[in-house]
């Protein structure tokens, strides 16, 4: 139970986030993303992040690398793009206003 609990909530926002994006539902995905993140970064750079995971063939977020410290937490996403290139994210999230939010996000 405590898996769940502490692993559920930072995933199931990481799915909502590249479900979005997968639609290309731009505005809603950035609308969860941390005020931070809308603050510090523009929406432009947010839309070519966006469109660059969008392009991807398939997104498959890891259900074990959840590592949650607290109130933040990272995910890592499999991004599959043509020519079968893969390329992992790691989505860095926070807890704030009673939601789990995207704010960040890395790539190998």
């Amino acid at each position: 139970m405590l898996f769940f609990t502490r692993t559920y909530p930072p995933l199931d926002a990481a799915y909502d986030f590249t479900d979005d994006i997968r639609d290309r539902d731009y505005d809603a995905a950035f609308a969860q993303v941390c005020d931070r993140l809308r603050r510090a970064s523009s929406r432009a750079e947010f839309d070519a992040f966006a469109r660059r995971l969008g392009r991807a063939e398939s997104t498959s977020v890891d259900l074990l690398s959840v590592d949650r410290d607290g109130d933040s937490a990272n995910v890592e996403i499999d991004a599959t793009y043509p020519g079968d290139e893969t390329h992992t994210i790691t989505l860095r999230l926070v807890h704030e206003d009673d939601d789990w939010r995207p704010c960040g996000a890395s790539s190998d």
